[in-house]
C-alpha cells in the first residue's frame, strides 16, 4: 500500500506534473490544432453569444 500512495502522489504533485510536460513535448497530428480549435469554438461560442444576447436584453429593456 506504501508504494501505491507514492506513485499516486508522483503522478499528482503539479511541479512533477509540469517537468514532466516541458521535458516531454506533445504529440500532436497534422489536423490536431484546427480540432482543437473547432471544438473550443463549438463549447465556448454559445456561451458568449448568450452572454451578448442577455446584454442586449437588459439594454433594451433599460433603455426603451
Amino acid at each position: 500500500m506504501i508504494f501505491y500512495n507514492r506513485k499516486v502522489q508522483k503522478l499528482i504533485d503539479p511541479r512533477e506534473t509540469e517537468k514532466r510536460l516541458r521535458e516531454e513535448p506533445l504529440d500532436l497530428e497534422k489536423g490536431d490544432k484546427k480540432a482543437i480549435l473547432i471544438a473550443a469554438m463549438l463549447v465556448f461560442f454559445p456561451v458568449v453569444l448568450g452572454f451578448c444576447g442577455l446584454i442586449a436584453l437588459l439594454a433594451f429593456l433599460f433603455l426603451r
